[in-house]
């Protein structure tokens, strides 16, 4: 009886046990000090999009040895911090970096102790369609703390000093990898990746590039292709030129198709750092364009890409991207969740958002 009975125990404890911690965390709401209090989407809220609500104004109090600084820290010594803090494996594109701290409006919010950086974070605005109303968005990036400081709210200082040097009713848009904060996403989806490191590249032809000459042609047309997703950032001339010709920060590559209509892919490098060897990475932000033929697309970028040293493909499931991925078997990788602050987009799908936010 008594074998019986641990047997028992054995096979039921561990559904008793987490029947108890629902029981538990359903009577004791858990709480978040910081994101309780603030206007984020929730599960409970009605299905309008707009701004939520008023931020609350923030008392920042800094201790003795701490300071904020705005958009006054050496370039140099922001990327060798975020280098050694913000991933363990990533490195920072110095260039790309640059192009995204100087843009006009960025806040860059660097916060010292004793003279020394220990923490980071970034935002610029973005004009953002939200179901065809613009919506002047602030889109926060880089947001990193020294190890030895985190866990000790240096992260909600940071976020609580982006927020208050706007408008209380300024809407924030950002993505997070890997975990859920305690609020609503509007998007939950996942990073998907290709290994090329075996591929032994042939020569394509039907690759094109952005000229002076074609520019006009391209602007219009990704534009044309972007409206028809309901959350989209369509660019600006003097954007599109900027990322794409003058600065070269991003990548856009025209695929012409068998039936002369082309793929357009944009993305960029990022260069990851594992066990000591050196993996250049391809980060698509989207896809747009022709899809019939999407796996002869993905044939002619893996070799475009390998022919330039590149070792992995890596794609957000989102948009047009979900059919590249679908039909051409990447495998998953990461989790990742886009949010906004004071700003409800509900009922929205991955499918439905072009999100190339750089």
């Amino acid at each position: 009886m008594a074998a019986i009975t641990y047997n028992r125990l054995s096979l039921y404890g561990p559904i008793i046990l987490v029947f108890i911690t629902l029981v538990i965390l359903i009577k004791f709401k858990i709480r978040h000090p910081f994101w309780d209090k603030q206007p984020v989407m929730r599960a409970t809220m009605s299905g309008i999009p707009g701004v939520i609500g008023t931020a609350p104004i923030f008392n920042i109090k800094i201790k003795r040895g701490y300071k904020l600084l705005i958009n006054n820290y050496p370039l140099l010594k922001i990327k060798t911090f975020l280098e050694d803090n913000f991933s363990n494996n990533y490195n920072i594109n110095e260039d790309y970096l640059k192009y995204i701290i100087s843009k006009p409006g960025s806040h860059n919010v660097s916060l010292l102790k004793d003279g020394k950086i220990i923490g980071f974070i970034h935002s610029e605005p973005i004009d953002l369609m939200i179901y065809n109303s613009l919506v002047k968005f602030r889109y926060v990036d880089y947001l990193c703390i020294h190890e030895t400081h985190r866990n000790n709210y240096m992260a909600t200082l940071l976020i609580a000093a982006i927020i208050k040097l706007n408008n209380r009713r300024q809407p924030i848009m950002f993505k997070k990898d890997y975990s859920r904060l305690p609020y609503t996403p509007f998007i939950s989806t996942a990073y998907f990746i290709k290994d090329i490191r075996k591929l032994k590249p042939v020569k394509v032809e039907n690759i094109k590039k952005l000229t002076p000459f074609n520019f006009y042609k391209y602007l219009k047309y990704t534009n044309t292709l972007l409206n028809r997703f309901h959350v989209r950032k369509p660019y600006t001339k003097a954007e599109f030129f900027e990322v794409f010709l003058d600065k070269c920060v991003m990548d856009f590559i025209i695929i012409e198709n068998q039936n002369s209509l082309k793929t357009l892919i944009i993305g960029k490098k990022n260069i990851y750092n594992r066990n000591g060897i050196i993996l250049n990475c391809f980060e698509i932000d989207i896809i747009l364009g022709e899809l019939r033929y999407i796996k002869d697309v993905d044939k002619c970028l893996s070799n475009h890409l390998k022919s330039l040293g590149y070792n992995y493909i890596c794609v957000p499931a989102i948009g047009s991207n979900i059919k590249f991925i679908k039909d051409n078997n990447y495998k998953r990788s990461s989790s990742v969740y886009y949010y906004t602050y004071n700003y409800n987009i509900p009922n929205i799908l991955p499918n439905e958002c072009a999100l190339n936010i750089n």
